[in-house]
């Protein structure tokens, strides 16, 4: 009888243990996910194919913001008054797709961001 009940604390103690173990590596790999995640993130913003994702989206919102800039130029040609509100919603609309391209340019390397879309961000500065 006093065999059992030496048997049975030592399961006790034995499983605390066991459970113990288990949080403390419970708690390491919770730990150790910010450091882990930030390895994924450095490796997915520096493989090919993110980077030519990123840059064809700088090219697309380039091409919207030149083509922007050509229907103002027209619309201020036309010197009408009506203009006036859909010139500055335009305008608006530039600002939007400039401030795009630069949040976009920042998560790539720079010497990876296209020529065209550097010479839109510095020009607007």
């Amino acid at each position: 009888m006093k065999e059992d009940a030496e048997v049975s604390v030592r399961m006790v103690w034995y499983s605390a243990l066991l459970f113990a173990i288990f949080v403390a590596i419970g708690f390491g790999v919770y730990a150790l996910q910010p450091t882990w995640l930030g390895f994924e993130r450095a490796n997915v913003t520096n493989s090919h194919q993110y980077i030519e994702g990123k840059r064809t989206a700088l090219l697309q919102l380039a091409n919207e913001y030149e083509q922007n800039q050509t229907e103002i130029a027209r619309f201020e040609a036309a010197n009408n008054p009506k203009h006036k509100e859909v010139l500055q919603g335009m305008r608006n609309q530039q600002e939007s797709l400039l401030a795009r391209m630069k949040q976009d340019s920042s998560q790539i390397p720079e010497k990876e961001v296209p020529d065209a879309v550097k010479k839109l961000i510095w020009r607007a500065k």
